[in-house]
């Protein structure tokens, strides 16, 4: 088995011979187990000065059989980790954010435990995925020899190695050293058991890395500055800190992975994306859901209220015709104006196939001679006065379904939405405006604000995208109070 020391010699004859006709001002110096201060190896190092001024400096990584670690890689489990985490926490505040914007899988539709076990899904699938996906990718391939070349500047740099290092040509670990001396730029030998080098790979004359590496003056180890070793500990404490942290290894094992990379933008990454999923989850706990009573529960509600409230607005009978209301009435429907605001949703912001307003008013039928209807609200034909909608004094807003000029067939409309579930109520437009006959059906409440009727607006058009149903005219319609 050839030596390191037999494979050093070896491969310092082969570049002196290398660089025989390279121009140069000077005589041509070779040394052998030159260390920097901070503590890198140079197994060989070969310097001329050349025509410029500057010294041109080759580097020699030696590795026999006995110290076959450092060209064979090591999988990096820690940076994968962290790369992993990294990228499944972005992924997962995309998907979080993409769902907020969009009231998809929103606490108010799936509840808190449904909404933490997507993100937890999302998360593990991304993490399994990119962990098994990319652990074969080269940045997580890592050999000793070339990230030590990664940490000082030489003009060329080689890798030279005992024939016996490998089994053979085909050795997976070979195959990997190879492709990443190509891929960096550096050169590689093979020394046989007669110590004849060979060979394999020349060093890339182009520049990789852009004057980015640091410059280094080597001191021979056998002259025992105490300064060298003193600097040359201390480096390798801090370079081994975070691999102590999370393994334990011998000295050598240690010394050998002191070159692996960190993972402080990794963690930068992760918090940012935990403190954007917890802003969006805190956010959506403020969006609570709006809870619907049940159907016959409300009614027997109504009728305890009937008979035990007092001060309740008056409630008129479906047959009262308009004509019967009060003076007070006849002088205050004029109050509110209907056409100056009315907001038609966008096809982005409403389901597929709302019809246009004037399209719909066409279509529609001719007046009912029996409009004795002034309003039906929540679900159940409970009739109110005109007056009751009097008090406002200032700009209200509804999510409208549809407007219709038949009053049985807005009837039929608001019972559809009824029994798949939605909040649907019916008002007569000609409460606030002489010149207004049709029957507004809406969904929910009445909105003081019209930020609040466009919120609740998206979070309906995907609930009716759901159920497959199609507003008439999917609109914001304002009552504005005249001046």
């Amino acid at each position: 088995m050839i030596s390191e020391d037999q494979i050093k010699k070896a491969a310092l004859r082969f570049l002196k011979a290398y660089y025989k006709f390279r121009p140069r001002l000077g005589e041509t110096r070779t040394r052998t187990d030159m260390q920097a201060s901070d503590g890198i190896i140079a197994d060989g190092y070969l310097t001329f000065p050349q025509e410029d001024g500057h010294n041109f400096l080759a580097t020699i990584e030696a590795t026999s059989r006995a110290t076959r670690d450092e060209v064979h890689y090591n999988l990096q489990q820690t940076v994968l980790m962290w790369d992993s985490i990294a990228v499944s926490g972005l992924i997962t505040a995309l998907a979080f954010c993409y769902g907020y914007v969009y009231d998809h899988f929103t606490i108010r539709q799936i509840g808190q435990l449904g909404t933490i076990s997507v993100l937890l899904g999302i998360f593990a699938l991304s993490f399994v995925l990119y962990f098994f996906l990319s652990r074969s990718l080269r940045r997580y391939r890592y050999i000793y020899a070339i990230e030590q070349f990664k940490k000082y500047h030489a003009d060329e740099q080689w890798v030279a190695i005992g024939e016996d290092v490998f089994a053979n040509e085909n050795d997976f670990f070979y195959r990997e050293l190879k492709d990443q001396c190509v891929y960096n730029g550096f050169g590689l030998i093979t020394v046989s058991q007669d110590e004849n080098p060979q060979m394999l790979i020349t060093p890339s004359r182009q520049e990789l890395f852009k004057r980015k590496r640091q410059l280094h003056d080597f001191l021979s180890q056998s002259s025992g500055s105490r300064a060298v070793q003193i600097a040359s500990g201390i480096k390798k404490r801090y370079d081994n800190w975070m691999t102590r942290l999370f393994v334990k290894q011998n000295d050598n094992r240690k010394n050998l992975l002191r070159y692996q990379k960190t993972y402080h933008n990794q963690i930068i990454l992760s918090a940012i994306a935990l403190g954007l999923i917890s802003a969006i989850y805190f956010e959506e706990l403020k969006d609570t859901a709006v809870e619907y009573v049940d159907e016959e529960g409300y009614v027997e509600q109504m009728e305890t209220l009937k008979k035990t409230a007092k001060g309740e607005a008056s409630v008129k009978p479906p047959d009262r015709l308009i004509s019967e209301l009060d003076e007070e009435y006849d002088s205050l429907k004029g109050a509110y104006d209907l056409q100056e605001d009315v907001d038609l949703l966008s096809p982005t912001d409403g389901p597929p196939g709302a019809v246009d307003q004037e399209d719909l008013y066409a279509a529609a039928e001719e007046p009912s001679t029996s409009q004795q209807l002034a309003a039906i609200l929540d679900g159940e034909y409970v009739v109110y006065d005109c007056e009751r909608f009097f008090n406002f004094d200032q700009n209200i807003f509804i999510v409208q379904e549809g407007l219709y000029n038949d009053l049985s067939l807005a009837k039929r409309r608001m019972g559809t939405y009824a029994r798949r579930g939605f909040q649907a109520n019916l008002i007569w437009l000609g409460c606030f405006s002489k010149a207004e006959s049709g029957y507004a059906v809406f969904f929910d409440l009445m909105y003081e604000q019209k930020a609040e009727a466009r919120k609740a607006a998206r979070g309906l058009r995907q609930s009716l995208k759901r159920q497959s149903l199609t507003p008439q005219s999917f609109a914001i319609r304002t009552f504005s109070r005249k001046k």
